[in-house]
């Protein structure tokens, strides 16, 4: 088996403008096409695309899961090939359903079986920046998933909440996070925190995909006049993480003109690595 290759991008279709119109998105695919993915955890995407405006090839190679919030803002999907015999994600714990349900179209999981590493557990999220939360999360929701510096979650800290709960021993987490430790820098007061966020991920074994190869964040969020913020992010089980080789962005033309992020890819080896006995 060759490496496995994973893409997560935020195609902004939320974004008016110039990004949701047809030829737009028929150029993602285009492009989405040319990294040949084995996974693609898309964010602002319209699934039925694939079967539209993607390269007629494609329908046939690759399944997609995701339901849009609706056809104005679209939503978080899964796209895998079909030898990976993409599945609905785990059960979701009873006392978080009304989460699951408000997060609908913001996390989507998945289940592919990985050749060597087994059952995989799969999301791609899209987190909302700030701490405005949907009417059904609870005071004690929020005092579950929040960091110590901030009196309510945001949607980043009860999407994390919900999938430690879901997350199997081989998991990829990977998104528009809406988070990145320059805010500690840039917006102390008004977004504070962020390094807390990570460390809380940390606590629960989750390894942050990037900082494998790159030890200070890269850009991810385009928009113009912006600070370098690395938004997007991919947590990994410590087994996946050794596996990493390689942790890039996709950066310039045409990738960085199709969307206000860039995609983001990552490749892992064949197998685990091999354990070395201690003695």
């Amino acid at each position: 088996m060759k490496e496995t290759r994973v893409v997560s991008w935020n195609m902004a279709y939320m974004k008016p403008g110039k990004f949701r119109g047809r030829e737009n998105r028929r150029r993602q695919w285009a492009l989405l096409a040319a990294l040949a993915p084995d996974l693609a955890l898309l964010q602002e995407c319209q699934p039925a695309d694939l079967n539209v405006l993607a390269p007629q090839w494609m329908s046939g190679r690759y399944d997609i899961n995701g339901v849009p919030r609706s056809s104005r803002v679209g939503g978080s999907s899964i796209l895998a090939k079909k030898e990976f015999g993409l599945r609905s994600g785990p059960e979701v714990p009873a006392q978080h359903e009304h989460l699951w349900e408000a997060f609908r179209g913001y996390v989507t999981t998945g289940v592919v079986d990985l050749e060597n590493y087994g059952l995989l557990t799969l999301a791609s999220v899209h987190a909302l920046a700030g701490s405005d939360t949907p009417s059904t999360v609870t005071d004690t929701d929020s005092a579950a998933a929040r960091r110590p510096s901030r009196d309510r979650a945001g949607h980043n800290d009860l999407a994390a909440l919900m999938l430690q709960e879901v997350q199997s021993d081989r998991f990829i987490f990977a998104g528009d996070w809406n988070v990145a430790r320059l805010f500690d820098n840039t917006a102390p007061k008004t977004a504070p925190g962020n390094r807390e966020f990570f460390q809380m991920r940390d606590s629960h074994g989750w390894r942050d995909a990037m900082r494998r190869f790159h030890s200070d964040e890269v850009r991810t969020y385009l928009s113009s006049g912006t600070a370098p913020f690395e938004l997007d992010h991919a947590f990994l089980d410590d087994v996946l993480y050794e596996s990493l080789t390689r942790a890039d962005v996709i950066e310039g033309a045409p990738a960085d003109e199709l969307s206000d992020h860039a995609p983001l890819l990552y490749e892992f080896g064949s197998r685990p690595p091999q354990k070395t006995e201690e003695f």
